[in-house]
């Protein structure tokens, strides 16, 4: 099967479950209830693009998600930073990063290849954001790790 295709048909199912999320979400009570929901929702999402970097980067906007899961981008992100304690960007960068540290202890991939895995195009960025977040490179950190 094409690649193009796999991911395709994976993005849809995952909008579709965001989508009936949100449909549950919007009949239940209270604001805060939804907004509890729709991060839980959120999460997951996350999670799963960051074990297998299947939805395209691209879509992962703020703007994308809100419309997504039917709220605000400013009240959306304001939800998600009071309910985790950090903003999106930070949460779905810690999910990255943290599946990355798997994935160069259990594989033998070039950098690159888990850089695109964990959803970063450019490898040089991701070894930026790794060392900044993990205080030493990749390479590094694999072959400190594996010993």
């Amino acid at each position: 099967m094409d690649v193009n295709v796999l991911v395709s048909e994976h993005t849809d199912i995952l909008i579709n479950q965001l989508d009936l999320r949100r449909r549950h979400v919007l009949r239940s009570k209270g604001k805060h209830q939804r907004g509890n929901r729709v991060i839980a929702a959120i999460c997951i999402l996350f999670n799963y693009h960051g074990r297998s970097g299947i939805i395209d980067i691209e879509n992962l906007t703020v703007d994308w998600l809100a419309a997504t899961v039917g709220l605000s981008p400013k009240y959306l992100s304001r939800v998600f930073a009071k309910a985790r304690g950090v903003s999106m960007i930070e949460y779905l960068t810690d999910v990255r990063i943290n599946n990355a540290c798997g994935l160069l202890l259990g594989t033998n991939n070039l950098i690159s290849d888990i850089a695109e895995r964990v959803g970063y195009k450019d490898a040089l960025y991701f070894t930026k954001v790794f060392k900044k977040y993990m205080g030493v490179s990749p390479t590094v950190y694999r072959a400190t790790q594996k010993q």
